[in-house]
């Protein structure tokens, strides 16, 4: 437990990214089915089309964003301008008052722009915590704090205007960008080195006061740099300071030669060469993903998640305001149930995957949101307050926290060098883009001419095939590699 909660302190960067960038996405994505429903002209028919926009062209934008990401290593400027457009697209929908044009328009715009963020992030965190990956869960968890914690202050707010929806979205997101572009600089890179705590990072800004405050003596502050790099070589718990940053080993090992220059870059241009050669053609990266009837399923099982989830986002809210006649307070409430079981699920992510495995987390996955589903049933009876859903939505936190850190490290795993990122995009614009966009026009259509049973209970079938098939693929590959196995 010691060993966890010291790895628990590192990453504190990432932990600040997800909780911002989380902050800004409750404002507006749990409440754009409420928003919709509140004009007269807008049918849950038409909010199923509307409302598919953002999976469907985000299933479409995201390998795209994050295919030229990656191929022109643009990364950071990729992020920064969609999310700038992102906030434009938001803050024009409140002069719209209805106008289904301007709606389409700008939703379609904010759904082409928000597709490559969270994938690139994810990549670039898993990066940069390179060995330390199966951490992942414990930066994501602020991720899920903030949405709880935002939302439910957005489901307050909404109740005196819904446009506040819109202008928290601003207001979060503009904090993202700014600790983003800060993250990058040499102060805030500083917290980006693996075990770089507060502890530590409080250690490195006294150690850089004490370089100034000696260069101001006449001090040579090189020597003094490099003299401090020594003495935290031999120390494993505190981070080195260097006079450049540099992203791996061997250019770290070159750091001391001051006449070396032509040699480092001799290297990297070298490096930069292998890794070209080394590197797979997109087309070929596709086809090769197509092939792989194992990934192909785990796919096909995202899907459906990604479908269920969607469903239930948009269409349980929308259940407990026309029939069960909830207030905005209750909307909001829901949002700390449906993550409070994220907290641990994503803490212990790393032994979960080591104990549990990558599938089995995903069949864990699929059995709480059928059993969330068929407990949405209870809600039918008129005699049975709507606040029973908030114990429910906790099945949510596991559902979903099992199935993206599961799928986060395996694809992961799966990208081929130099293509973390395209496989990061292709994962999310399945689960939230694909799989979504299904579960916006079915649920739409199911909603208004079945009954919001009808489509709960047509949901958890769905759900339940998708559990027998991606179990069967599982039995079989397993009994198939034992069989290669033996034979060896």
């Amino acid at each position: 437990m010691g060993e966890t909660i010291e790895n628990f302190k590192k990453f504190t960067n990432f932990k600040i990214i997800y909780f911002l960038g989380f902050a800004s996405l409750s404002c507006f994505q749990p409440f754009i089915s409420i928003y919709l429903h509140s004009f007269e002209t807008i049918t849950p028919s038409i909010i199923g089309i509307i409302t598919c926009l953002i999976p469907f062209l985000s299933f479409i934008a995201a390998p795209l964003w994050t295919g030229l990401a990656d191929k022109y290593n643009s990364h950071r400027l990729v992020l920064i301008l969609n999310c700038s457009l992102t906030i434009i697209a938001l803050v024009l929908l409140i002069p719209t008052d209805g106008n289904l044009f301007g709606i389409f328009l700008l939703v379609g715009l904010y759904s082409l722009s928000s597709a490559p963020i969270f994938p690139i992030v994810d990549s670039f965190v898993l990066k940069q915590m390179g060995e330390d990956s199966k951490y992942y869960g414990m930066q994501r968890l602020f991720g899920a704090i903030s949405y709880g914690i935002v939302a439910f202050v957005t489901g307050i707010l909404i109740h005196h205007s819904l446009n506040s929806i819109f202008i928290s979205y601003a207001f979060w997101m503009v904090l993202f960008i700014a600790y983003y572009i800060y993250n990058q600089t040499t102060m805030g890179s500083k917290l980006k080195k693996s075990g770089a705590s507060l502890t530590n990072f409080r250690k490195l800004l006294e150690e850089e006061e004490t370089v100034k405050e000696s260069t101001a003596d006449g001090s040579n502050s090189e020597d003094i740099v490099l003299e401090q790099v020594s003495e935290n070589s031999s120390v494993n718990s505190s981070p080195s300071i260097t006079p450049k940053s540099y992203d791996d080993d061997m250019k770290n090992n070159l750091l001391d030669k001051e006449d070396s220059s032509e040699n480092i870059t001799s290297i990297q241009i070298q490096e930069e060469t292998n890794t070209l050669e080394e590197r797979l053609t997109t087309k070929q990266v596709i086809v090769n993903l197509l092939k792989d009837a194992h990934m192909m399923i785990f796919l096909f099982a995202v899907m459906i998640c990604g479908m269920t989830a969607n469903i239930i986002g948009n269409y349980l809210f929308l259940f407990l305001h026309d029939v069960k006649h909830a207030s905005s307070l209750l909307l909001g409430s829901t949002m700390p149930f449906t993550v409070v079981m994220e907290l641990p699920f994503f803490f212990f992510g790393k032994q979960l995957l080591t104990i549990v495995g990558v599938n089995k987390m995903i069949i864990i996955g699929h059995v709480c949101f059928i059993t969330r589903l068929c407990l949405y049933n209870i809600l039918a009876i008129e005699s049975i307050s709507p606040w029973f859903v908030l114990p429910i939505e906790i099945l949510h936190g596991i559902a979903f926290a099992t199935i993206w850190g599961a799928g986060v490290e395996l694809s992961n795993q799966m990208a081929p060098k130099g293509y973390e990122t395209t496989y990061q995009g292709i994962f999310s614009g399945i689960y939230c883009g694909l799989g979504a966009g299904l579960g916006s026009i079915i649920g739409g259509f199911l909603y208004e001419h079945k009954s919001p049973m009808y489509l709960f209970r047509f949901t958890a079938i769905a759900t339940t095939f998708s559990l027998i098939i991606f179990t069967l693929n599982q039995l079989y590959f397993s009994k198939k590699k034992k069989e290669i196995n033996n034979c060896k």
